[in-house]
């Protein structure tokens, strides 16, 4: 049996008790719904604790060689390794013991007296081992999104706006300026910026957290050894509990910085537009929904900083997908999903090389072979990840075609998932519409015609013609070339 998470279908309770009458009536009542494992002594209850996981103990307080206090504070003082998840203790006590004090001070989560009501234990015990399982999924997913967060290839720092104090930092942020973690956390911005440059600095600092900049370009930034990098920052507002942060994502830019200052003296002028957007998709209803949103919003940025000329991009799909969506009257749960899979779709391109992405011509038949990847990259890096959503299957279709022609699976008419379709329509639009490096923009007129003369061979008709209905009643933001959302 695995010492992490859970190696069975149904979940495990453990009921300890010297009284064999009462193991076996519970041990009867609950077979039929979860397995069940009983001891009749202290002793014994925490050697099962040793071998096998258990998610719930019905704990009696009244036993031979050790009381179910004792037991208590051993299981939450460490006494076993097994568990990734921390079990449930509910304590069992006659009807006038007044030790329900000391049994909470033991670390018990609840209390039920004897004689048993059984129909009430029933019911709490489902209650806490739905609650459970569901918890348990919540603290999976903040695992797995934060492993992500700790080894994405840029620097990325939570900042107080107000006191500037730094509240987290990942792993490469730390390699970039030599500190340790505990240090970081113990910094402010201040003591990362050059004396000389802080007031430049500390203005689009406040600019960023206006939302009037998002990028800040060949940033100095001091290192613990006094010596400086240059950094792109890109950063993201937000709120949770009545406090402001600002989200920023680091990538080392100094051999760049180098390069381009070789090459000033051959050329005229050297411009360098970032013009990159960011979605906001902070919810500040629990702690949890704030890191896992923020580790979305990382990696969506981490992928659009190693191509500028698709800057905000995939925030700009994931609108116009949303609102195809609405017009179709699909679920809020399907909506929902389709705008987090927009914001994430071209996650696979930070396996690309940065050299193709932005390169200034066009591609070549191996270097768009590269390109055709991120789909099912994207979907490895997705698919380990439990979203209520099918955000990896949605990410892997997206550039499915309804006749067979897309890539990479090459699916075929209702083989493709309808959140793709919109997704596939969405994305084709702003990549029209948006700037290249091979080729200046094109007009929205040129999109539209692409669609019609598709419409049915490409792209799914109800989504085109729901798009179409986007289009009529929103209308166009001239200024850039986009949907006036």
């Amino acid at each position: 049996m695995e010492k992490l998470g859970r190696s069975v279908k149904q979940p495990v309770i453990l009921i300890s008790d010297d009284e064999k009458n009462v193991t076996d009536l519970l041990s009867g009542m609950f077979k039929n719904d979860y397995q069940v494992v009983t001891a009749q002594s202290g002793g014994e209850t925490l050697d099962i604790f040793q071998k096998i996981p258990i998610d719930l103990v019905l704990l009696d307080v009244h036993m031979p060689d050790m009381d179910g206090f004792k037991v208590c504070q051993k299981l939450r003082n460490g006494y076993s390794h097994n568990y990734k998840y921390r079990p449930f203790v509910m304590m069992m006590t006659a009807y006038f013991d007044d030790n329900i004090d000391k049994g909470f001070d033991s670390g018990a989560d609840d209390f039920i007296r004897k004689p048993i009501n059984v129909k009430l234990l029933k019911r709490r015990i489902k209650n806490i081992i739905d609650s459970k399982f569901i918890h348990d999924k919540l603290i999976d997913s903040e695992l797995k999104l934060s492993t992500i967060f700790e080894n994405a290839q840029d620097g990325i720092m939570i900042t107080d706006v107000h006191n500037k104090k730094i509240m987290a930092a990942n792993k490469m942020s730390c390699e970039m300026t030599g500190y340790s973690n505990g240090e970081m956390l113990n910094m402010g911005v201040m003591d990362l910026i050059p004396k000389d440059d802080a007031p430049l600095i500390l203005a689009s600092f406040d600019l960023q957290v206006k939302k009037e900049i998002i990028i800040m370009i060949d940033t100095p930034v001091k290192r613990k050894d006094r010596t400086i990098f240059y950094s792109d920052i890109n950063a993201s507002f937000m709120s949770l509990d009545n406090k402001d942060y600002l989200v920023a994502f680091l990538r080392d830019v100094t051999q760049r910085k180098n390069l381009y200052k070789q090459l000033e003296g051959q050329r005229n002028s050297l411009e360098i537009n970032f013009n990159v957007r960011t979605q906001e998709l902070i919810e500040s209803l629990t702690k949890l929904r704030f890191i896992i949103d923020s580790i979305i919003k990382a990696m969506a940025l981490t992928v659009e900083a190693r191509d500028p000329y698709t800057a905000g991009h995939q925030r700009r799909v994931s609108n116009i997908a949303r609102k195809i969506a609405e017009k179709m009257n699909l679920s809020n749960k399907q909506i929902e999903g389709i705008r987090v899979a927009g914001t994430l779709h071209d996650l696979g391109k930070i396996q690309i090389p940065s050299e193709i992405l932005s390169k200034p011509s066009k591609l070549n038949e191996f270097e768009f072979g590269l390109i055709k990847l991120h789909p099912e990259i994207g979907y490895n890096i997705l698919k380990g990840i439990e979203f209520p959503w099918p955000i990896a299957d949605i990410v892997r279709q997206h550039h499915e075609k309804i006749d067979g022609s897309g890539y990479p699976l090459h699916l075929i008419g209702d083989d493709i998932m309808i959140e793709a379709k919109i997704l596939c329509v969405a994305d084709v639009y702003d990549a029209i519409v948006s700037h290249r490096p091979y080729r200046p923009a094109l007009s929205k007129v040129v999109a539209i015609k692409e669609f019609i003369s598709n419409k049915g061979v490409l792209y799914d008709s109800l989504v085109v013609e729901a798009f179409e209905k986007v289009v009529r009643d929103t209308g166009f933001n001239m200024s850039e070339n986009t949907i006036d959302m």
